[in-house]
Formats: structure tokens, C-alpha cells, sequence
């Protein structure tokens, strides 16, 4: 859940696995290292180089080229990613034969090590997916061209988006009456009074909230912060997305404002007496999108570059819809997704802030739930 944005996979997370979300449940909520315990093996092609080699060439072309230079490296690929991207990897894996060694945290934790690695010379990954704003502001990622910056509906400076995770305010349907469903945001923040809970890191979220609330209904932004805080008031934060939804399946919650949206038809396909039906254009979702790049100094810039471009590929994004996330890239043919269902979904910027406006945003979202006396479920 993923945005992006940060997607945290936590300690909470292994409360549940055994239950509705077994399907769901990503790897340990500590930092996982699939065989790779930082950098691997395997002779450099130099990125400039692999440029030079694929210039020119387009579509199959272009790709059996990239193959054939990733498997001259060794025929892997080293991917530091947020999330749980078994699926992707696996259908990367089964098309090209190249092996992926993944190295799997926190957005955060992903960031911190590229930093220490960049600084210490010690490149250990080819590609990386997480939160664009960290990475920029980290440092370490290289150059994209090539046709994957075509294919992205969402781009930072080197980086594309292949990711979406759409929050969607979900609600218990055994604990709430159609008739007392909010129908906007200030309605849910001012006279939904039924068992509230959020998910305890998405600051990002709480910022683009405030920001509809603004401009929605010309408030200040401390106004806007005022009503969210009182709107929240004794609400539960739940440390995971993962539990969380599992908690409001389970009727502990009567109305989630941030639920991620890949669970929704997991649950649902389970019995799970939920509903997305008070979503509208006055109380809509927020899209937060995870970014990729290529790391600076890869050992296998050709294998990086294949990923990445697979990644964003009909196939990659085909492969992003069967993990039950927004696949956003213009090549995705397949069925509606929740980016078609929610049109006037709200687009989480929060990527393209500076590092001192993230740390304020971060501390006023803190703050507020400090004041709300939220209680805390779950623990990193």
C-alpha cells in the first residue's frame, strides 16, 4: 500500500499472514536480502556504453540487444526495492532467464543504503524502486533516456513511475448504515462519528488531504490542519497497511480514509463485509506513485536498463496489475484499474518537496496525531 511515497512492510504485518491477507503478505518486516548481501559479481558494462549500444533501436530490436548485453554481464540484475515485488520479479525472471537478486525494505531503509553505499564506493544495486524523493534527494541515480520516459504518466528527474497505489477510503458495511456514510471529506472530518482508524506513517497522505480541504473549501492550512486533528479525534493508528485492513475487515473499525487499494478485492473475494461506496469526487482517493532508476556505477547497466524497461512495458505492467497495483504507464492494455474507476483521484506530490518541507510535513502530521489522542496499534 505504495505511493509513491513510501511502502512499509512491518512487524505487524506478520500478525495477519495467517489470516484473509495470507495471498497479500509481503517478506519480513525486517530488511530482506535474497542471496545479496550488498553488490554482486559479474563483469561492467557501462551505462553510456549500453546507450550507445541500443541507440537507434526500438522494440524487439531494442530489447534482444539489451538481453543479449545483460546476459554478457552474468545474467542478473541487483534490485533494491519498497514493496513486495515477487510477482514482477518472477515474470521478469520467466521472460528474459535473468536472475534478480533483490534486496527488499522500508522506502526509507532502501535510500539509506544506496547513500552508504554511494559513499563508501561500494555500488550494490542496478535498479531501485521506492520513494523518487528520497532517491533524489540521496543522490546515487543515473541518467535515463530511452523510451520508458514516454511511457510514464508520472517522472521526476530520472525517474519514471511503474507503481501506483491508490488509497481508498473504505468503510465496514456491518458497522455502517448506507445513510451515514460521509459524502466529502469535511463531512467524514466534521460528522462521521463511527470508529475511525489510519495508518500511522502515511504523512504524505495527511498532506494531500489538507491541501484538497484548502482548496476545496478555501480554508487556511492551519484551519484545514485544525479540522483533520479534531476529525480524527481518538482514532486508532495502525502501524501497517497490511493490518489495518485486516482490522476492518474483522469489524475492530468501522471506516479506513487510507485503506490500499490492492486489498479491497482480496477481502471482498474472502467475505469480507466491506465497501468503497461512499467514494466520490467530493471524497475521493489519493494515487502515490513508487518511482525506478538506475543506480549510479552499476556492475549490470544492461540488465538494469532491460528491468526498467520491461518494467514499464505491456508485460511489466500487466505483471504490476496481477500484483493488485495501479499500473500507470500508457502501455497497460488490460482491464480498468482503480486509475480508470477514480478518475479525479488526488495525486500524492508530496515526491517532489524539499527535504525541509518533508521533515515539517512529517512533524505536522505527528503533531496531529499526538493532539487527536490517537491510540497506537502495532509497532515497527
Amino acid at each position: 500500500m505504495i505511493i509513491l511515497r513510501s511502502v512499509r512492510i512491518r512487524t505487524a504485518t506478520t500478525l495477519v499472514c495467517a489470516g484473509l491477507l495470507t495471498a497479500a503478505c509481503g517478506s519480513s518486516p525486517t530488511d530482506t536480502a535474497n542471496t545479496n548481501s550488498g553488490g554482486v559479481t559479474g563483469s561492467a558494462t557501462g551505462l553510456d556504453a549500453v546507450y550507445a549500444a541500443v541507440s537507434g533501436l526500438t522494440g524487439d530490436a531494442r530489447y534482444e540487444k539489451l538481453l543479449s548485453l545483460a546476459k554478457q554481464e552474468g545474467g542478473l540484475v541487483s534490485f533494491y526495492h519498497s514493496g513486495n515485488m515477487k510477482t514482477e520479479n518472477a515474470a521478469f525472471t520467466k521472460k528474459t532467464g535473468i536472475k534478480v537478486i533483490d534486496f527488499q525494505a522500508t522506502a526509507e531503509r532502501v535510500a539509506e543504503r544506496v547513500a552508504q553505499e554511494n559513499k563508501a564506493g561500494r555500488v550494490g544495486s542496478d535498479v531501485l524502486l521506492g520513494d523518487g524523493g528520497q532517491f533524489e534527494a540521496t543522490g546515487g541515480i543515473a541518467k535515463l533516456q530511452g523510451p520508458a520516459l514516454d511511457e510514464s504518466k508520472y517522472k521526476m528527474t530520472n525517474l519514471v513511475s511503474p507503481i501506483g497505489i491508490m488509497m481508498v477510503p473504505t468503510f465496514n458495511a456491518n458497522l455502517v448504515k448506507s445513510s451515514e456514510v460521509p459524502k466529502s471529506w469535511k463531512d467524514y472530518f466534521t460528522t462521521f462519528n463511527k470508529p475511525k482508524a489510519i495508518e500511522l506513517t502515511d504523512w504524505p497522505w495527511f498532506y494531500t488531504v489538507v491541501h484538497y480541504l484548502m482548496d476545496k473549501n478555501g480554508m487556511t492550512q492551519q484551519a484545514a490542519i485544525d479540522m483533520f486533528t479534531s476529525g480524527i479525534k481518538g482514532a486508532f493508528t495502525v502501524d501497517g497497511h497490511t493490518l489495518l485492513a485486516q482490522l476492518l475487515a474483522s469489524g475492530q473499525y468501522a471506516y479506513v480514509p487510507n485503506l490500499y487499494g490492492q486489498y479491497y478485492p482480496q477481502l471482498k473475494g474472502k467475505g469480507a463485509p466491506l465497501s468503497e461506496d461512499g467514494v466520490t469526487a467530493d471524497l475521493p482517493p489519493t494515487l502515490t506513485a513508487l518511482y525506478i532508476g538506475l543506480t549510479e556505477g552499476a556492475k549490470h547497466s544492461a540488465a538494469g536498463l532491460l528491468y526498467l524497461e520491461w518494467m514499464m512495458s505491456a508485460d511489466g505492467q500487466q505483471a504490476v496489475a496481477n500484483a493488485g497495483y495501479v499500473p500507470p504507464a500508457s502501455t497497460y492494455t488490460g482491464p480498468e484499474t482503480l486509475l480508470q474507476k477514480y478518475p479525479y483521484a488526488l495525486f500524492d506530490k508530496t515526491p517532489s518537496l524539499s527535504d525541509a518541507d518533508r521533515s515539517t510535513w512529517q512533524k505536522l502530521f505527528d503533531t496531529a496525531l499526538r493532539k487527536a489522542g490517537t491510540k497506537q496499534v502495532g509497532n515497527s
